[in-house]
């Protein structure tokens, strides 16, 4: 994660190996909580499959 975007956007980092060389960004609310890492409401592949580029 590199951070927010705007209020309700989260901007993943383009350097993961699934990213593409892209930032790609998920909306807020599919954040369940933060400690260590980012932990999603749903799967990492759906995540994946519904993340939009900018």
């Amino acid at each position: 994660m590199d951070g927010l975007e705007g209020r309700d956007q989260v901007k993943l980092t383009k350097d993961d190996a699934d990213a593409g060389g892209e930032h790609h960004f998920i909306p807020l609310a599919w954040v369940d909580h933060v400690d260590e890492s980012v932990h999603l409401k749903q799967s990492g592949a759906e995540a994946r499959a519904r993340w939009k580029t900018h």
